[in-house]
C-alpha cells in the first residue's frame, strides 16, 4: 500500500517536489502504523500535522503557480481547497466517532489516492512553466 515517488510527480521546483516526498512519507508512515496495529491512535495527530504541512505546501505550490503563469493555476487552487475541506470532514469523525481502524484506512486510501492524482494531474503542469536558466541555478518565468 506504500506510495512511492517517481519521476512523473516532478513540478520542476526542487522545493516543492520535496515538500511532494514529506507528504508521500507521511502518509506512509501512517499506512505503516495501521499495518502495525498502532495507526488509529496516530490519527489525530498525523491529521493535525497533514493540515498544517498541506497550508504551508498549498501556499508555497499556488505562489509558484503564478509567479510561473501555469495554466493549471485555478484548479490548482480548488483541488487545494477540496482536499482541506475533506481532511476537515475527516478530522471532525475522528474526534467525533473515535480514531478507528476504519476511518484510518478510508483517510489513508482516500488522502493517498488524491494525492498521487493531484500531483500526476495538475502539479506536474508547473514542469512546463518552469524555465532554468542558462546555468540552471535559477527558474524564471516564461
Amino acid at each position: 500500500m506504500a506510495l512511492h515517488w517517481t519521476p512523473a510527480m516532478s513540478t520542476g521546483s526542487a522545493r516543492l517536489d520535496a515538500q511532494h516526498q514529506e507528504l508521500i512519507a507521511r502518509l506512509n508512515e501512517l499506512s505503516d502504523a495501521y499495518l502495525d496495529g498502532h495507526g488509529a491512535a496516530r490519527l489525530p495527530d498525523m491529521l493535525e500535522y497533514l493540515g498544517h504541512y498541506a497550508i504551508e505546501h498549498f501556499l508555497d505550490e499556488e505562489s509558484a503557480m503564478e509567479t510561473h503563469h501555469c495554466p493549471m493555476a485555478e484548479t490548482n487552487r480548488k483541488q487545494h481547497a477540496y482536499f482541506l475541506s475533506r481532511l476537515g470532514e475527516i478530522q471532525k469523525a475522528a474526534a467525533v466517532r473515535g480514531p478507528s481502524s476504519v476511518i484510518l484506512l478510508q483517510t489513508i486510501q482516500e488522502l493517498s489516492g488524491w494525492l498521487i492524482t493531484h500531483i500526476q494531474g495538475c502539479d506536474a503542469k508547473l514542469r512546463g512553466c518552469i524555465v532554468k536558466t542558462p546555468d540552471s541555478r535559477a527558474a524564471v518565468p516564461r
